[in-house]
């Protein structure tokens, strides 16, 4: 009898422990990352929504992540109202990044695609190609990454041209084409059908918001509900609104606000109970504070870069052909892998150049760079043949005129994420503070290393998710749909931010938690860098990795194709 108990039990475990595992790991853990971008089919971003619009939406950051998401809420509300705290200039940007640029990958374009494309009827890429932004073939780019020799990608593949990465371009253009755009749509002042159904949209420039207005409710269920109300500005106007979106980037003061506010000692008199009046339970010392967990990855990088005009816009031949017949507009130089100093220059308008160098650490020497020759010294000094493919570059550009963005450094301490998603906090009394009337995206959830160009389609992403959501029959910001917000975008994120900080964990960086650096760095690097290598043979991997690159919907799940996988440990190079 014991026996048979024994192996009964034996039995039992052998099929529930992989029955536990399925559930638990995979489709309670990791499939709903697979599975957190909204698909785009289903999609109704850019329709006018069935519901009537009613209130105002107040966004706080006027860069693109508070243009973009102003035209997603002004399908839903009647009012949106952007607060931006620098004074907008045409031609400049007003994110502190903004002399970089912006990449536009596959999924970002076929999202504004459809933004732009439905109800208002504008061609997207027909606006942003007007501009000047560049589209630039796969087999148009020379990937000299980790080994600094040319890749072998030109031609055809199975004799189709291969699909564009996306669209390149400086963020002042494409800022202020997106700006124009929305100013040129009326906003329900004339009899265009196709204006007069969309919310009026306010721009408050040299305006900074300095703080959150909350009313604060309590629950009987112990529950501390603090809805944002509206902003505060810094010469003392309140504005209110019906929902707050914070697209105020990477240095957002958010969550700042919040913890104050959650960590307050004294609740308003009629939400506080005679049971917590002592002065041992409102004593400073003795009071929980509410801090937002964060991920970080501290490593300090800076970016040295300038923009000229090309001699020739209509030059056919790149700024040197590859192989002899294929013009390259895009040259990608790593020093190594991990690398501390990397570069890239390409053609970000018609008519314009870029060159950007980045380099890890305190003391980066890239910042003595003020000229090209400046550049051309540094890079000769770690890398000759870098520094003789930058040559190239330089000779096809006008430096008689001299740069028309001057050679400027850019100093970013690390990639941060901030866990909105975790946005809860239970004090000394037992009671819980939650969030409503609120939202995050853009930077101010996750600011990315830019190495694989993924910040601004994660923003997209996020868009989709609240899309979605202010079209649902009870679009009300409530602290449970809050929560489910942010948790999606924090699945959008998580992913990029892996992608990113492997390459900066392998320097210098500190942070990242054991589990990270332990088990999930030394399997997905190696295998980053195979693949890199291998893209650069095999047209089938580059291809994959650029729909991996560009978060194509589905994108997750082509990282294990069999396929893919099997071609980048022995790659074929089927030109």
């Amino acid at each position: 009898m014991l026996g048979y108990l024994a192996f009964l039990s034996a039995v039992i475990i052998i099929i529930a422990l992989p029955c536990y595992a399925y559930y638990y790991l995979w489709l309670k853990n990791i499939k709903p990352f697979f599975d957190a971008q909204v698909k785009l089919e289903n999609s109704k971003i850019g329709q006018v929504s069935d519901k009537k619009k009613k209130g105002t939406c107040i966004i706080i950051g006027g860069s693109i992540g508070g243009i973009t998401t102003a035209l997603v809420a002004s399908f839903h509300f009647e009012n949106v109202i952007v607060f931006e705290k620098k004074r907008y200039e045409a031609n400049k940007s007003t994110a502190p990044q903004g002399t970089q640029t912006h990449i536009f990958l596959r999924r970002c374009i076929t999202i504004y695609t459809k933004l732009f494309g439905g109800h208002l009827n504008i061609d997207f890429i027909n606006e942003i190609e007007k501009i000047g932004a560049f589209k630039i073939l796969i087999e148009n780019t020379d990937y000299a990454a980790i080994d600094g020799k040319s890749d072998k990608l030109c031609g055809l593949i199975e004799g189709q041209k291969i699909c564009p990465p996306g669209y390149q371009m400086t963020r002042y253009m494409i800022e202020s084409c997106i700006r124009d755009l929305i100013m040129n749509v009326d906003n329900g002042n004339n009899n265009n059908n196709n204006q007069s159904n969309l919310g009026k949209i306010q721009f408050r420039d040299d305006q900074t918001v300095s703080g959150l207005i909350f009313e604060t409710m309590k629950t009987s269920d112990s529950k501390i509900i603090h809805q944002v109300k509206g902003v505060k500005l810094d010469h003392g106007e309140l504005i209110y609104g019906d929902l707050i979106i914070d697209c105020s980037g990477l240095t957002t003061q958010t969550p700042t606000w919040i913890e104050e506010e959650f960590s307050k000692e004294t609740l308003s008199k009629e939400h506080i109970s005679k049971e917590n009046l002592s002065k041992e339970n409102l004593s400073k010392n003795n009071r929980k504070r509410f801090t937002m967990e964060k991920s970080k990855i501290i490593l300090t990088t800076t970016y040295t870069s300038a923009i000229y005009k090309l001699k020739d816009p209509e030059n056919p031949n790149g700024f040197f052909l590859k192989d002899g017949k294929t013009p390259v507009w895009a040259y990608i130089g790593n020093i190594g892998f991990p690398t501390k100093s990397g570069m890239i220059y390409y053609r970000v308008a018609q008519d314009l150049g870029m060159f950007i160098l980045g380099e890890t650490g305190k003391n980066p020497e890239c910042v003595k760079i003020k000229n090209h020759e400046d550049c051309i010294e540094f890079l000769s000094k770690v890398s000759p043949d870098i520094s003789e493919k930058t040559k190239l570059f330089f000779e096809n550009c006008d430096l008689d005129q001299g740069p028309v963005i001057n050679w400027s450094n850019y100093k970013k301490d690390g990639t941060v994420l901030n866990h909105w998603e975790k946005t809860k906090f239970k004090d000394e009394n037992g009671n819980l503070h939650l969030l409503e009337n609120f939202l995050a995206l853009g930077d101010s959830v996750g600011s990315l290393n830019p190495v694989y160009g993924q910040g601004v389609t994660c923003m997209t992403e996020c868009q989709l998710i609240l899309d979605e959501i202010l079209r649902r029959e009870n679009s009300k910001i409530d602290y449970k749909t809050f929560e489910e917000f942010q948790t999606r975008v924090y699945r959008i994120y998580i992913p990029p931010y892996i992608l990113a900080t492997m390459v900066d964990l392998q320097l210098e960086a500190k942070g990242g938690n054991w589990w990270y650096k332990t088990f999930l760095l030394p399997i997905l690097g190696p295998n980053v860098k195979r693949t890199i290598l291998s893209s650069k043979i095999d047209p089938f991997v580059r291809c994959q990795f650029n729909r991996i690159q560009g978060m194509c919907e589905g994108y997750l799940y082509d990282m294990f194709d069999k396929k893919y996988r099997a071609r980048s440990k022995n790659p074929q190079p089927n030109w």
